[in-house]
């Protein structure tokens, strides 16, 4: 089974600076998470880790970066859209949800969003990544209190051989 067509493998993208790997992303094709199947998510065994980035309407409007290290990208993406508006995770329909807005529409705005799966092998470097992207790229819907700075012009590689 070959990856899905909106998959980069951080091998080939680890000598990219944080900068040149951001447009990147942006220029690589998406899929609306309505049309993203199971078979895709399922074709990337050998990234048992990995990231995801979720956009709005166009790709520089990058909206969310999460992480699958303790599920797969099978189990993870699936459960923001959970039909229980008092589930335990949903994370993206209770932070898009509007005022005056139902859960269940917030659900139907976010699987409007496109996606871009970012796979790992490694879970530390998946961690690692995903801390750096959010503070580096400042998703619109990932909770952060204090950013942290990050040199743009520093490789993935770089960032993740040693703990900075």
């Amino acid at each position: 089974m070959s990856p899905a067509k909106f998959f980069l493998a951080y091998e080939h993208y680890a000598d990219l600076t944080l900068s040149q790997f951001k447009e990147e992303i942006e220029q690589t094709k998406t899929k609306y998470l309505h049309d993203v199947t199971i078979s895709e998510l399922c074709s990337m065994p050998d990234h048992p880790n990995g990231l995801y980035f979720i956009f709005g309407d166009n790709p520089s409007e990058l909206k969310y970066i999460g992480k699958c290290t303790s599920r797969s990208f099978i189990e993870r993406i699936p459960s923001h859209f959970d039909q229980r508006e008092d589930s335990w995770f949903g994370t993206l329909p209770k932070r898009v949800r509007k005022e005056g807005h139902s859960y269940h529409e917030a659900v139907e705005e976010c699987l409007n969003f496109t996606i871009v799966l970012f796979g790992v092998q490694e879970k530390d470097i998946t961690c690692r990544l995903e801390h750096i992207f959010i503070h580096s790229y400042r998703p619109t819907l990932n909770k952060v209190k204090n950013f942290q700075e990050f040199d743009l012009n520093t490789t993935l590689r770089e960032y993740t051989s040693h703990q900075n």
